[in-house]
């Protein structure tokens, strides 16, 4: 996926590389195919940054509910030999 994007930025940027993109010489072909593809790999790279946003609110909720227990825990155990944990 980064060598493909890093192709057609290089292209955009200086108009080489056609030939690694196997482009024609033909201007409307060239920004629509350049469009195309670099919509891809945004929609590539948004669908992995969502996936990374799952699982990191995922990893938070896990250490919410740990961190409650632990609470919940020392506050019992606190409870049982008289005195009040600091918090």
């Amino acid at each position: 996926m980064l060598t493909k994007e890093g192709q057609l930025i290089t292209y955009v940027q200086g108009n080489s590389g056609l030939a690694s993109l196997n482009i024609v010489d033909n201007e409307d072909y060239d920004i629509d195919y350049y469009v195309d593809e670099i919509s891809s790999v945004a929609a590539r790279r948004l669908a992995i940054y969502g996936q990374l946003r799952d699982k990191l609110q995922e990893f938070c909720r896990c250490l919410r509910v740990e961190e409650e227990e632990h609470l919940r825990i020392t506050v019992a155990k606190a409870g049982k030999k008289g005195f009040a944990p600091h918090v």
